[in-house]
């Protein structure tokens, strides 16, 4: 190891001792030239010997390096898109800083993107970035152009950026590295509009890099991320670090830590397990055991996910669960098979911008498109606004009714405690019993935040739970004398019988609505 030699108060930027100004020229003995080319060529070499971070205990020291961030800075360095998941406080973020420091010093006109949920835990990231530039030894330093509290450029063109997330970040940067830290810990409901926006600015490259680096955070975005990987289901290469991948860690160790917390915490936070939480209305071993798909066709804006197409002769339902449509709460159907046992989900639908007006365009053209299915729909609040416009503008044949107390018939389902509490309880009989089989993985992340709240269930915070409730009330369906009918391809004509609570006389019909692009008659679109 060469630390060279100081340079003066005029060469430094802005004073700082240990930051090189811009355009200085150094003179390169011959041992410095072969040090300079053996820390470019060997990443390794160059953390062990060079970087220095901040110990707990012992204040400022050479990072040294364990086995596993050796390998982990050499896993970063060969493959262009990696999805890490990590033990807690085992070095993952200062090993992915020391990555970029070299990806920034032995490089030109590169620009990194450093994102996490906060500006100030990106802030953070940079911070340590910063510190082990510092410490480097001035011939090893490039220039000093820009040193800000949130970003940094050198005089060999590189900058790099901290940011919190959002759909705007990194937005129209051409970025050649994206590090996303504790990616599992961003707002699963921003995930999807920042990463769609980020990701194209790095994708356009050739060897450009997207870095994801995580401890477990339950059955959302950042799982379906490692599942893929660990599975080959996408580009991303997969690293692992479990907790005994430390060195001081023992047995002892985990059992004192277990002790001070619990085997629930531990496992998510130190065995990378995906847990859901304690109270889930679906147990965490069924959970985990569910093995979604991708979808075979994506259709209305990408919000549609079908996973098998219809099949002549047979029997489904489509399930759909009602809202505004004004961004908040989400329109949600699912659509299930019910031929045989184990029911199949075939087709799901989540998207909280489609208004209740539009909504039952697309109940009816799915619904048609699955043999005419039986289409049960929550009739609260807006739902009865649904209702009317499928069964009086649009004449839906297959609009499911239900018996209610004072033996009568109602279109649709009206959620109540009752019906609620009758549905969560058939749910999970049916998916612990593997008598439904979930095939959507948003589905599947709703159930992982579908938890006790008082007497009932709902979504915990940072989750939704349409298409749960989409399943609920298909669940409570389940167990009423009607499906048994449907289920035995008996065509149910009592469904249309009896008195029907919201009456013509009480039922306004709704003017159909539609933007002139869907055609409507064909019964089958695809």
């Amino acid at each position: 190891m060469i630390q060279g030699i100081k340079l003066p108060k005029t060469s430094c930027y802005l004073g700082q001792q240990k930051l090189k100004k811009a355009d200085i020229q150094m003179e390169f003995d011959q041992e410095m030239i072969e040090e300079y080319k053996k820390c470019r060529d060997d990443i390794v070499y160059f953390c062990k010997n060079y970087i220095k971070i901040v110990h707990v205990d012992r204040g400022l020291i050479p990072f040294g390096m364990w086995d596993f961030q050796a390998d982990l800075v050499n896993h970063l360095n060969d493959n262009r898109f990696s999805s890490v998941l990590c033990s807690r406080q085992v070095g993952k973020s200062i090993t992915t800083v020391a990555y970029i420091l070299h990806f920034i010093l032995f490089n030109d006109y590169k620009r990194v993107g450093i994102i996490a949920n906060k500006g100030a835990s990106a802030r953070k990231v940079l911070a340590k970035l910063k510190l082990a530039f510092e410490n480097l030894p001035h011939w090893l330093q490039q220039g000093v152009v820009e040193w800000n509290k949130g970003s940094i450029e050198l005089d060999n063109g590189c900058i790099v950026e901290a940011s919190s997330t959002s759909g705007d970040a990194a937005r129209g940067d051409s970025l050649s590295l994206l590090f996303i830290d504790e990616a599992a810990f961003i707002d699963s409901n921003l995930w999807e509009e920042f990463y769609n926006s980020t990701y194209p600015t790095v994708s356009s490259g050739l060897e450009t890099k997207i870095i994801m680096v995580s401890t477990a955070n339950g059955m959302n975005h950042y799982y379906k991320i490692i599942e893929d990987a660990r599975k080959g289901r996408s580009d991303y290469a997969y690293f692992e670090v479990k907790w005994d991948a430390v060195p001081t860690r023992t047995e002892e160790w985990k059992r004192e830590t277990i002790a001070n917390t619990s085997e629930e915490q531990f496992s998510q936070e130190h065995e990378n397990t995906f847990l859901g939480g304690s109270k889930t209305l679906i147990s965490n071993t069924a959970l985990m055991s569910i093995s979604y798909d991708d979808p075979a066709i994506q259709l209305e804006n990408n919000k549609l996910f079908v996973f098998e197409k219809p099949i002549k002769n047979h029997v489904y339902v489509l399930s759909a669960d009602v809202a505004e449509g004004i961004g908040l709460d989400a329109q949600a159907f699912n659509v299930i098979d019910i031929t045989e046992y184990p029911f199949k989900q075939v087709c799901s639908f989540r998207d909280n911008k489609t208004t209740y007006l539009k909504y039952p365009l697309l109940i009816e053209k799915y619904g048609k498109a699955y043999n005419n299915a039986y289409v049960l729909v929550e009739s609260n609040d807006v739902g009865k606004e649904v209702l009317t416009t499928l069964n009086y503008e649009l004449e839906y044949e297959n609009i499911v009714t239900l018996k209610t107390n004072k033996e009568k018939y109602q279109l649709g389902i009206r959620t109540t405690k009752a019906t609620k509490a009758s549905g969560c309880s058939n749910l999970k009989d049916l998916i612990e019993k593997n008598q439904l089989i979930v095939r959507d993985f948003r589905t599947l992340q709703e159930l992982s935040g579908f938890v006790e709240s008082g007497h009932s269930y709902e979504a915990d915070d940072g989750y939704t739970d349409d298409l749960v409730m989409s399943l609920v009330n298909f669940s409570y369906f389940t167990g009423r004398e009607l499906f048994e009918d449907i289920s035995n391809h008996n065509i149910g004509k009592k469904m249309f019988a009896g008195n029907v609570v919201d009456n013509e006389e009480n039922m306004l019909p709704l003017p159909v609505i539609t933007d002139g692009t869907e055609d409507f008659t064909n019964r089958y679109p695809y």
